[in-house]
């Protein structure tokens, strides 16, 4: 996790003027986290201390929850719905859900979740998202397809690894190579259809492969 939010969860103020800047102080430090991508935040932020459920072990349950509900009640906010939104207690009861079963996210996996649900990340292929209401059971649904992408896209760095302890070519299997070849949206559609991403490995060989030698020739 970024290391400027370990003091927001010492705890909130007291006083409405207080609890205020800290809420402000608290979100810009949040969107400030530099991750961006599911790769960023395991490259980054991938530490068991880092996690939510090890920062409520330390910080205490009440202050993390604290700091999930003002960037959710913010992430709220942007889709500006007058109807079908969430109050106060369907927020708390969201997150207390959150810190049940996702306790081994860390708050840049939030940033990164909050981000790809305003883009519109979830909707199906081929169809568009329109949010005409949002609940806990909705946002829930969006965690669980997000975390089983976290999953795949770590198993695919995985395999990849053990690709380069095999001495493989490096140049072929590097995270930087998929990213430039396929981008996330890639490791996503793998997801909808329900097939490994290790399916298209020999495929990206052969693209990298015909790069390559167009580029020599030239």
């Amino acid at each position: 996790m970024s290391q400027e939010l370990i003091p927001y969860l010492v705890g909130r103020p007291n006083g409405n003027q207080a609890s205020k800047a800290w809420s402000e102080q608290l979100l810009t430090t949040f969107l400030a986290i530099r991750a961006k991508t599911v790769s960023d935040v395991l490259a980054q932020e991938n530490r068991p201390e880092n996690t939510i459920g090890a920062l409520a072990r330390k910080y205490g349950d009440d202050h993390v929850r604290a700091v999930l509900v003002c960037c959710m009640t913010d992430f709220l906010r942007f889709f500006n719905l007058t109807q079908g939104t969430m109050d106060g207690p369907q927020v708390v009861q969201t997150i207390l859900l959150i810190q049940e079963d996702y306790g081994y996210l860390t708050m840049a996996d939030f940033k990164v979740f909050f981000n790809k649900i305003k883009k519109g990340h979830f909707a199906e292929p081929g169809k568009s998202q329109v949010y005409n209401r949002i609940d806990g059971q909705l946002i829930l649904e969006w965690l669980g397809r997000y975390a089983e992408e976290r999953w795949h896209t770590a198993a695919l760095q995985s395999e990849i690894e053990a690709y380069r302890q095999k001495d493989r070519d490096q140049r072929i299997y590097t995270p930087e190579m998929i990213q430039r070849l396929t981008g996330e949206h890639w490791a996503q559609k793998k997801l909808f259809e329900g097939k490994s991403m290790m399916d298209d490995l020999p495929a990206l060989n052969e693209r990298t492969c015909l790069a390559s030698c167009n580029t020599n020739e030239k």
